[in-house]
């Protein structure tokens, strides 16, 4: 019986300890904690990009294999942004502007309700954009393009799509 304890107890911390890494298949890319990300845009001069995740979500594991995973893709986002995760459901503890805060907290203060989902702030910690839901490579080239080329601050994100659907078109002919 103690052996069976002991074995079951083993197990328990295990899964508590492995629930805390994050169960993600994008190794292009080098994630950076919030905290430490948000504090890094004012220095780098980057905007950031924080992909909010859950480690039971099935369509977050495929974003992360089909999107992430996308070599120029994932190069052209750690170029030009810095790149941050938020587990939904992680207790994690950050400390953001002097206050002790989880993850789920950053979560709630950007309003997810829902993963996977991506947002993004500019140099200055500004909010550009949020974008709920599972975001294909091609669509996440656009969203890319919208914020790196700072067509945010001219268009909004649907305008901006009709423009470059318009420019796609043309383009074919």
């Amino acid at each position: 019986m103690s052996k069976f304890i002991g074995c079951l107890s083993i197990i328990l911390l295990l899964v508590f300890f492995l629930s805390f890494i994050p169960a993600r298949a994008d190794a292009n890319l080098n994630w950076v904690r919030f905290d430490y990300a948000y504090d890094q845009i004012y220095s780098l001069k980057k905007p950031l990009f924080v992909y909010f995740y859950s480690t039971s979500c099935g369509w977050c594991r495929k974003m992360e294999k089909d999107t992430f995973s996308d070599t120029l893709l994932s190069a052209e986002l750690q170029q030009k942004f810095i790149v941050s995760s938020v587990n939904l459901g992680s207790f994690q503890e950050l400390t953001w502007q002097e206050q002790s805060i989880t993850e789920r907290d950053v979560a709630s203060m950007f309003r997810i309700v829902g993963v996977p989902c991506v947002a993004f702030l500019d140099t200055m910690g500004q909010f550009i954009i949020k974008v709920p839901g599972y975001i294909p490579p091609n669509d996440f080239r656009i969203l890319l393009k919208y914020v790196a080329g700072g067509w945010y601050q001219h268009l909004n994100f649907n305008e901006f799509l009709k423009t470059e659907q318009m420019l796609e078109a043309d383009n074919k002919k």
